[in-house]
């Protein structure tokens, strides 16, 4: 690709990144390369030999003579991406609150305050040298910004007298039906159980049970690219109190700078990004140390009531995850096979997009849906003038064939589903995108089997809009820009302070899935 002189390695990174290849390339300063194959290291040569001095480049290290000056990208497997596009992207979502239901809008990314990073694509090209990657038939999930409607209405629902004292023991979290089973529409690992039967009980009582719980252990990358690490440690997931903590963690800048990090026992794409890593310049390696931990491996289901009791955390670009994720993704991956969040809350004390408030004084609950650049949501927003970090609230799922319903400490249920209608039409995708969805249920992609899955988070691409102010404060990364990371990261000491060691937690009481 050519550009003529005004080529520097951050804009062929950028193009490089957006196209999903692994290694970006610059020469003279005129033309930029893209490959996945990792450079011989039997041709490599001094960096001197690479200074040629370019436009808009202080470091003048914009390649030579036959020689390319390469950079990784960071991105994983080529096939994980899509093409590239210079279309403007869109963010739709259908916002609900307490006792009305709005209609689906859409939010243009060139709108304020929601606004995506995009490369223009260059009006020359030169051959490549190295194969374009292929593409695989179901596209990946949106780099977009999730950015629900926000209403002026408030709520104070919810509190924290209301704990479920429900004794039931779930039989090793397995279905028993029994000589009097009525069959319910719940599907748990392909079988049918008995109606209203206890599937899955968790009261953190003890130590974290293995037999219940399995940790993901990962560098995050696609689609949310948080800036995070996944790791089994005591120091991020651990009981206390009879409540499980999860919770996030700093590493030395020392190591983030400079280090390399190979993930042992790694639950992510073998030898890729999510496993293995290392410091180089301005691509650093995640900063902060979480956990995730899933059912996946002990109980998958389809339809059921879910509840999780929890204190929501705070603190400057913390997000808590209390979701549940599709055990396989029928419909293709990323948020093509769906995503049901139960409860997040950011951790900002105050975080204005535009002149509207987004941060922890606002619960979003609901779905997200879509394919390629185009991701949709259904949410309902509950707004707590106090924030939802000060007390422990149920939050519940009731999943039906039909619908999925919301609710607060057993309040003001709110519907996902209108009658009469398919959810792929009700969040208004055209004709092209709703075939995914074509073979499934008038709520596909909600209609396979899900897992629960409990973690924090921090950062990432998707969940915190670019030019949004916390504390008067701007946002210190672009959305899918090259150095997201780095900036967030040398933005510490503004964020670090609002951290606090048991407020920041993700605190969980108890867990229990129930069949319809």
């Amino acid at each position: 690709m050519t550009f003529e002189d005004k080529s520097t390695p951050k804009l062929c990174l950028n193009i490089c990144l957006q196209l999903g290849y692994k290694f970006s390339g610059v020469e003279y300063g005129s033309e930029c390369y893209c490959g996945n194959r990792r450079p011989n290291n039997n041709q490599e040569v001094g960096e001197n030999h690479c200074a040629t001095p370019c436009p808009g480049d202080r470091r003048k290290n914009c390649g030579g003579g036959w020689r390319i000056l390469v950079y990784s990208t960071n991105v994983g497997a080529p096939n994980d991406f899509q093409s590239f596009t210079t279309s403007t992207s869109t963010t739709t979502t259908t916002t609900t609150r307490r006792p009305t239901t709005r209609t689906t809008t859409t939010r243009r990314l060139t709108q304020r305050p929601v606004v995506q990073q995009t490369t223009a694509r260059p009006s020359h090209t030169t051959q490549r040298t190295t194969p374009k990657p292929q593409r695989p038939n179901q596209i990946q999930a949106s780099t977009s910004t999730y950015k629900p409607l926000m209403l002026s209405s408030t709520s104070s629902s919810g509190g924290n007298g209301n704990k479920n004292s429900n004794n039931n023991k779930a039989n090793g979290n397995k279905p028993t039906p029994g000589r009097n089973c009525i069959q319910s529409t719940t599907v748990v690992s392909g079988k049918t159980v008995c109606r209203g039967e206890m599937l899955f009980k968790e009261d953190f009582e003890n130590a974290i049970s293995e037999d219940k719980w399995t940790y993901e252990v990962k560098m995050p990358w696609i689609p949310d690219y948080e800036f995070i690490i996944f790791q089994k440690k005591d120091k991020n997931a651990f009981i206390k109190n009879g409540k499980l903590y999860l919770k996030p963690t700093l590493l030395e800048d020392e190591f983030v700078r400079r280090g390399r990090l190979e993930l042992h026992r790694c639950t992510g794409m073998p030898y890729s990004e999510e496993c293995v890593r290392q410091a180089a310049t301005f691509s650093i390696l995640p900063p902060i140390e979480s956990a995730r931990i899933t059912t996946k491996d002990a109980i998958t289901f389809k339809y059921g009531l879910i509840q999780v009791r929890a204190k929501l955390p705070f603190g400057d670009w913390i997000v808590p995850e209390i979701w549940l994720e599709p055990k396989r993704k029928l419909y293709g991956p990323s948020y093509a096979s769906g995503r049901i969040r139960i409860a997040m809350a950011r951790g900002n004390r105050n975080l204005l997009a535009g002149d509207q408030d987004i941060g922890n004084r606002q619960l979003e609950s609901g779905i997200l849906m879509g394919v390629g650049e185009n991701i949709r949501g259904r949410t309902i927003i509950r707004d707590k003038i106090d924030g939802w970090y000060k007390h422990f609230h149920n939050y519940t799922l009731i999943w039906t064939p039909d619908n999925l319903q919301f609710l607060v400490d057993g309040q003001h249920e709110e519907s996902i589903m209108n009658p009469g209608t398919t959810l792929a039409d009700l969040v208004e995708f055209d004709e092209n995108t709703a075939i995914t969805w074509k073979s499934g249920t008038k709520i596909a992609p909600f209609d396979q089997e899900f897992y629960l899955s409990l973690g924090i988070s921090v950062g990432g691409m998707r969940d915190f809009p670019d030019e949004s102010m916390s504390a008067g404060h701007e946002k210190p990364w672009r959305n899918m820009a090259v150095k997201a990371l780095l900036n967030f990261w040398q933005d510490r000491h503004h964020w670090r302070n609002t951290w606090d060691d048991e407020r920041s937690a993700l605190q969980i009481e108890h867990v229990r899935i129930k069949a319809l």
